[in-house]
């Protein structure tokens, strides 16, 4: 079955400071999947980088 959200070698850095380093992730259609950190600055990131 194909993916509803893959994403392959996302990168994001702040300076020196890897902020992404390549992560992949897929979501099959019917999925629930959620992020969770110590702040919203890490699931602001990921959304960040799936609309642009």
């Amino acid at each position: 079955m194909e993916p509803s959200l893959h994403t392959s070698g996302l990168k994001n850095n702040y300076g020196d400071l890897a902020a992404l380093a390549e992560p992949d992730l897929s979501v099959s259609a019917g999925e629930v999947f959620g992020f969770l950190g110590p702040s919203a600055t890490y699931t602001h990131l990921w959304a960040d980088q799936f609309n642009s």
